[in-house]
């Protein structure tokens, strides 16, 4: 199970991440898109609340969805007096109560999907989950990214008494990025973990958007408004 051990130590792997920056970003899509102020928003992979929690702060009614029941107990416990509704589920199917403004699925949450039919059931059931006019927004790391980044590499975290040893490799053939991550507690291993991200290309992903029945869409590269470069590492997709 992805997300079991390593939800304990997942804030602490990504204290560098510059949530705030990518925050303010998400915030110029909405008014570009069309989002409105204070509207109803449902975050897919949330994990632990960390974007949940800040739009949810920022005035958004805030749903979040994350198939890992670990990561969701230390979200409830972060959103202290917050009013948001933190679910257990399949982000293939997931269906809400109510029509929402957004639904977004940030921090590479759809890289998790291993094929097109996986992305279009996320988009289909982001698309009927929608009010008219609304708005699908998520992003993906890139196989340059995944190549010249990460494939090779191996990261060794320490966190108190505990340790992360956190190794990546890349393979071409079905562009699909393994990472390994092996958990430790004074020196005594904890478990691990095999955590295995897709990369998808332009013509996969519009084939899911028209599939799920969007009518239009716009990739950028991340954080700002150009259109996605061969070196581009993340790109984001608004689909409406």
């Amino acid at each position: 199970m992805i997300y079991g051990i390593f939800s304990y130590f997942y804030d602490f792997m990504m204290r560098d991440i510059p949530y705030d920056e990518w925050e303010k970003y998400l915030m110029q899509l909405f008014y570009r898109f069309g989002v409105r102020p204070c509207g109803d928003i449902t975050e897919l992979g949330c994990g632990t609340g960390n974007m949940t929690g800040r739009l949810s702060f920022d005035g958004f009614n805030m749903t979040g969805i994350d198939n890992s029941a670990g990561m969701l107990d230390i979200a409830r416990r972060k959103a202290c007096e917050n009013d948001i509704s933190y679910i257990l589920d399949d982000m293939r199917s997931f269906k809400t109560r109510n029509k929402q403004d957004a639904v977004l699925c940030v921090c590479d949450g759809m890289n998790y999907m291993r094929s097109v039919a996986d992305m279009t059931a996320v988009m289909k059931a982001s698309a009927e989950a929608l009010k008219d006019g609304g708005v699908f927004i998520f992003d993906l790391k890139t196989e340059y990214f995944f190549k010249h980044s990460l494939d090779g590499k191996k990261y060794r975290g320490k966190y108190g008494n505990s340790e992360c040893v956190w190794t990546n490799e890349y393979d071409d053939a079905d562009r699909t990025h393994h990472y390994r991550l092996e958990f430790f507690r004074e020196g005594r291993r904890l478990g691990s973990e095999e955590h295995l991200q897709h990369v998808f290309t332009a013509a996969e992903i519009m084939a899911a958007a028209k599939a799920a029945g969007f009518k239009h869409a716009a990739a950028y590269e991340a954080f700002g408004f150009s259109k996605p470069r061969r070196t581009s590492e993340r790109i984001y997709i608004i689909c409406g």
